[in-house]
């Protein structure tokens, strides 16, 4: 009997991830990957727009009166929203990001300790391990819905600027997930999972110095 559907998921994966990994279904795990890269951007596409249109109306007054000094918010251009193909985008990006790092990840694993790892189980386990996004995009809607017409980028601190609480949770779950599948030591995975993940904030880091100081140049 196969276990692995969106209930046995989300019903285990919060406090037995094991057995979540030990019922993993692959072609499952990537379907449900792409469905949540869907959902995840979708929201976050309708709480960006919501929010410049309930929070930049009155900037946007003040800044049409200095112009019109009669103006109202009536007269107010209609077209304050973010593109859906800029999120469109940010959703080819999120899985070709998928695609490289279970590339990686399979790649130094198979090196390291000579094991069979297959790219589609790799893809598989960053899957389940994006779960934590999804839960945090679920929680975005409600908030901006109910508590405040405003979102950050997390509702929950960040430990640095580049890593939040969903990050290192999801760090969490594929070291778990390799751990139970491969059967490597977790002390041996986690360097691994990690170094990768520093690699990217080295490079997120990088790529934000860069065009801050090319604004500064302007």
């Amino acid at each position: 009997m196969d276990l692995f559907n969106p209930v046995f998921l989300f019903k285990y994966i919060v406090h037995r991830p094991v057995a979540v990994f030990e019922n993993i279904n692959i072609k499952k795990a990537i379907l449900y990957g792409l469905i949540m890269i869907i959902a995840v951007n979708l929201v976050s596409y309708v709480i960006a727009n919501s929010s410049l249109t309930s929070v930049d109306v009155e900037a946007q007054l003040e800044e049409w009166q200095s112009i019109y000094p009669d103006a109202t918010e009536e007269d107010l251009p209609l077209n304050v929203t973010i593109p859906a193909y800029t999120y469109v985008q940010s959703g080819v990006v999120d899985i070709v990001a998928w695609l490289i790092k279970a590339a990686v990840l399979g790649f130094v694993l198979n090196k390291l300790w000579k094991k069979d790892i297959k790219y589609s189980s790799v893809l598989a386990l960053i899957a389940i391990a994006w779960i934590p996004y999804f839960f945090e995009a679920l929680l975005k809607l409600p908030w901006f819905l109910f508590v405040s017409p405003t979102v950050s980028s997390s509702i929950v601190p960040s430990i640095f600027r580049f890593i939040s609480v969903w990050d290192v949770w999801s760090m969490i779950l594929l070291v778990i997930g390799f751990s139970v599948i491969y059967k490597l030591p977790k002390k041996k995975i986690v360097p691994v999972v990690i170094g990768y993940e520093l690699l990217l904030i080295l490079l997120s880091f990088g790529i934000s110095q860069y065009y801050f100081h090319q604004g500064r140049s302007f």
